[in-house]
């Protein structure tokens, strides 16, 4: 987070570090429990189907929102304990954050460093 941005910040809250983390935000602005990350990715399954022909324009075509749809669905467990789910299984903020902003109903920020590698900051 750049310096210049603390003295506008009011709180800041961690969640688990794990590979569901951004989906543990949203759970934790919508539902006040980050442990509902999976209801937060069947709402946004469900907004896709909703909303299909809307999200067909905007990722252009069937390929790249199928990937998007697969990317939410849960990876197949084999054991009932939450493991380690594969990268494309991890929220993207360029692929997903429409979708989340959507449903929240409230403009979503990423903020990063300004640093080789470590992205841009993204509004949806």
């Amino acid at each position: 987070m750049p310096k210049f941005m603390h003295s506008y910040i009011e709180n800041i809250t961690d969640v688990k570090g794990d590979v569901y983390c951004g989906y543990r935000v949203i759970a934790l602005y919508n539902r006040n429990n980050e442990n509902d990350f999976e209801f937060v990715r069947e709402n946004m399954i469900n907004e896709l189907r909703l909303h299909r022909h809307d999200y067909l324009k905007l990722y252009g075509g069937e390929k790249r929102l199928t990937y998007i749809t697969e990317a939410l669905s849960p990876p197949k467990r084999k054991t009932r304990r939450h493991g380690v789910a594969p990268i494309e299984k991890w929220f993207t903020f360029l692929d997903m954050g429409h979708i989340a902003a959507t449903l929240l109903n409230r403009v979503i920020v990423k903020l990063t460093k300004h640093e080789i590698g470590a992205g841009a900051s993204q509004t949806f």
